[in-house]
């Protein structure tokens, strides 16, 4: 058992203090820890069980990762491997210190359902990621809500837990995927019964339509048929209705976002070209990715900015229009604004639009997002210039893009 307080002697000579139990799985165990002698760097350690399964496993995902890594370059949208070794018997990884998980994600939101501009943003991000693996020949084939975690520092959601992962070409592949996200050729897979369709990364589209499903109502997708009994709808000649399960997630996102926001039709086209039971009939990410509903322009809620943190606090209320319109006030209260900020953390740059949606606003990006938390929380409600102040996180693309709002 590993115990908190307890250093781990790493490969690369780096030592880390084991500071507490993150959460625990089936085939491992993940702690935080901190550098020894900083309190700044933290990191996740993932401590699998002992034994040749257990050992596999990890092997499998560091070589996943250093494969991926080495052929397509950096991935935001991949949970990062920093080392790896054993410790009493038992092999690890360290990994980078994520926020929280996206069943945390929706506990925080306080909803059934995600906001379709939550949806795009983490769908975005999640085919980002799988459109590396799948470039590389590889097959996630766990994609779920608790394998996708969110990072403050990079501003995006990250796949994660490659345990059960495989290459195309393999030709021993366990059990795949997870109740609630199996593809109809998975189920016949998992069952033992004979398949006549070869698992690929098809079955990642399949999940990825029923996580879009999840995240727009909060409900998964009823159990499907198995492998090799199409639905009715594509049985037919001409295949001109929606394959049954497309059409069941329509009818059941279908009342949530009538009337209340735009882009229904755009999730709809998306969710039935990924909710295919006919495995290459499914989307590809290349596929996915170009369909309209991620070109549509959809504004975040208030909450939308207060549940994911990042490097950028935004404050409002703090600024008055008039106050823009003389250089050497403005420069006077950026300077104010700086030095308040600086006290939770290190400011890489501040920004008072002059200008557009984002007038009257202050965003402020610091170098760690442990340290932009600590503002969120501490300057909010505090007064600044005769007025309260009001803190959200804000985007990092956005930001990046120069996009205030």
């Amino acid at each position: 058992m590993i115990q908190p307080g307890e250093t781990i002697h790493c490969s690369s000579g780096q030592s880390w203090v084991i500071s507490h139990l993150i959460g625990s799985g089936k085939c491992c165990d993940v702690y935080a820890a901190d550098i020894q002698g900083s309190e700044e760097a933290k990191t996740a350690i993932k401590f699998y069980k002992e034994g040749q399964r257990y050992d596999c496993a990890c092997r499998r995902e560091k070589s996943l990762l250093n494969v991926v890594f080495q052929e397509q370059g950096p991935v935001a949208q991949l949970v990062q491997a920093k080392d790896h070794g054993v410790w009493h018997g038992r092999p690890y990884l360290v990994q980078e210190l994520l926020s929280l998980s996206l069943c945390q994600l929706r506990v925080k939101t306080g909803e059934e359902g995600l906001t379709v501009w939550l949806c795009q943003k983490l769908v975005r991000d999640t085919l980002r990621a799988l459109l590396r693996i799948h470039r590389s020949g590889f097959v996630h084939a766990d994609l779920k809500p608790s394998n996708l975690m969110w990072s403050g520092a990079d501003g995006c959601l990250k796949l994660i837990d490659f345990g059960l992962s495989f290459h195309v070409e393999d030709q021993d592949v366990g059990r795949v995927q997870s109740p609630g996200y199996e593809a109809p050729e998975a189920v016949t897979w998992n069952s033992g019964a004979t398949c006549r369709t070869k698992l690929s990364s098809h079955i990642d589209m399949w999940s990825m339509g029923c996580l879009l499903l999840w995240m727009l109502t909060g409900k998964k997708l009823p159990q499907i048929e198995e492998c090799g009994q199409s639905c009715v709808n594509c049985k037919t000649v001409d295949n001109k209705e929606k394959c049954k399960y497309g059409a069941i997630a329509c009818e059941m996102i279908g009342k949530i976002l009538s009337g209340k926001q735009h882009g229904t039709r755009e999730a709809m086209d998306l969710i039935t070209g990924l909710l295919k039971c006919i495995p290459g009939q499914r989307l590809s990410c290349e596929q996915a990715l170009q369909l309209p509903f991620f070109s549509v322009v959809f504004e975040p809620t208030f909450k939308d900015l207060l549940v994911l943190p990042t490097c950028i606090v935004r404050l409002v209320n703090t600024v008055d229009r008039g106050d823009l319109q003389d250089v050497e006030v403005l420069k006077e209260i950026k300077t104010d604004i700086e030095a308040e900020c600086s006290l939770f953390g290190m400011v890489e740059s501040c920004v008072i639009p002059t200008e557009g949606a984002g007038v009257e606003k202050v965003f402020v990006k610091y170098r760690n997002a442990d340290h932009a938390e600590k503002a969120f929380e501490k300057l909010n409600g505090r007064m600044f210039n005769d007025r309260t102040v009001i803190t959200t996180f804000f985007c990092t693309e956005a930001f990046q893009n120069q996009q205030y709002f």
